[in-house]
């Protein structure tokens, strides 16, 4: 039965003339290999376009996360302690500026009130906020006026102040996730300044 299908097949795709000669060679395609009726490609879902464009580089602005400058202070307070914890500043020995700037570098920078110092975008130079999100590249900042702003870390050099140190922090040094920069080893050029 599935000779003669197959045969027919041949047949009316003009691809064999005689019927023994497609007799002859659907028997010898079906004794060897298996027949496929159905399309393969018709069985498959069509795959959904992206609902979302993808954002443009002048669109800087993140979204609301209903999170408003008191609060981000409130972070902030948090986030004082745990630098004053880890650099170990309540201590009363000398501070070694290689081992702070190094920590600073390794440490949690959720909560930490960033500006902007330095930047090839011109109109990030002199934001400042504090620290609601980051990721490999960005930090998400949220401002005195509660807006929360999106600003690269690439082309940007970042000031903030632990008790009485003040840190200039290159952003390309600290370009990644806070995980892996957690367990990452930095070079002295990438602490920038240091004012105790």
């Amino acid at each position: 039965m599935a000779q003669s299908v197959a045969a027919e097949a041949l047949q009316r795709a003009g691809t064999v003339r005689s019927p023994t000669r497609a007799r002859d060679l659907a028997e010898t395609k079906l004794d060897r290999a298996v027949l496929l009726l159905d399309h393969p490609q018709a069985a498959r879902a069509p795959v959904p376009e992206n609902p979302r464009p993808r954002s443009s580089h002048k669109d800087r602005t993140a979204p609301d996360h209903s999170l408003n400058y008191p609060a981000a202070l409130r972070l902030h307070e948090l986030w004082a302690q745990y630098a004053t914890t880890c650099l170990r500043l309540a201590d009363s020995e000398p501070l070694d500026r290689e081992w702070i700037a190094e920590r600073i570098t390794r440490m949690d920078l959720h909560g930490a009130m960033l500006q902007v110092i330095r930047s090839r975008d011109p109109t990030m130079v002199g934001k400042t906020g504090v620290v609601v999100r980051e990721t490999a590249n960005t930090f998400f900042i949220v401002s005195e006026s509660s807006a929360t702003i999106c600003v690269p870390k690439q082309p940007s050099v970042f000031e903030f102040a632990v008790a009485d140190i003040r840190l200039q922090l290159v952003g390309a040094a600290v370009a990644y996730r806070p995980s892996e920069r957690s367990a990452r080893r930095f070079k002295r050029r990438h602490f920038g300044s240091m004012t105790i």
